[in-house]
């Protein structure tokens, strides 16, 4: 018998059924909109509705959520909050896996290396698991780098993931070897400057505008008042 969401509670656990009717063409009610609602059992059939979709496209929504005075729509929020981040964990250890009985296969590398940053990047990790991820990603992007050779965008994701690990010497030892390879790049000076204001070394960041003032790098605007504005910042 086709599934009637009007008669589901949430502790049915519904995201785990197979949706046996549904009409492509019907209209969802954004999810923020459905959350939101006053009524209690509108609410739920819509967020049930809204979810049936891809729930990892609301994880912000779910997050607030879980802060919902409905103590079912609290506990729905949470269990698929769950149920995104098992999905994320048994996908990167199935492509862990993958990776390592084909070391020499750098697309399957690179799938796997934006697993982990997407898991990062969907802001439903916390304090020891986010930082065990932020390791992980971290030897992921050095194996890129052993293995297919030095490239700019990984090393820019390394020089983030260690400024998010409080790592700032090597991310300046990556920020270095950027420099040595594409010295009038703006994207490498802009990361520098990055690591310089996170880290609080305002020696460096001094040392770093005045070997950009002797480069010849075309800026774009964006970057351009970004710089000025640190030069002011290093006259005050």
């Amino acid at each position: 018998e086709p599934i009637e969401i009007s008669n589901l509670t949430l502790d049915e656990d519904i995201y785990w059924k197979p949706v046996k009717v549904r009409q492509e063409e019907t209209d969802l009610v954004p999810l923020e909109e459905a959350i939101s609602i006053n009524d209690t059992a509108t609410r739920r059939k819509l967020m049930l509705e809204s979810l049936y979709d891809n729930p990892s496209k609301y994880i912000d929504v779910l997050m607030e959520a879980r802060r919902n005075d409905d103590i079912e729509t609290v506990h729905y929020a949470s269990t698929t909050i769950s149920k995104i981040q098992r999905d994320f964990q048994l996908e990167i250890q199935r492509l862990s896996v993958e990776v390592e009985n084909n070391p020499d296969d750098i697309a399957l590398l690179d799938q796997y290396i934006e697993t982990i940053q997407q898991y990062i990047d969907c802001d439903i990790l916390e304090d020891y698991l986010l930082n065990r991820q932020r390791l992980l990603f971290n030897e992921a992007l050095l194996r890129r780098t052993n293995r297919a050779g030095i490239d700019k965008e990984v090393l820019i994701k390394k020089i983030n993931n260690n400024i998010a690990l409080g790592d700032y010497q090597a991310a300046f030892d990556d920020c270095s070897l950027l420099q040595e390879l594409w010295p009038e790049d703006e994207q490498v000076w802009i990361e520098t400057v990055r690591v310089c204001v996170e880290s609080r070394d305002f020696q460096k960041l001094h040392e770093v505008i005045k070997i950009i003032d002797g480069l010849s790098i075309q800026w774009n605007n964006t970057n351009r008042k970004l710089i000025q504005e640190w030069k002011e910042k290093r006259q005050q």
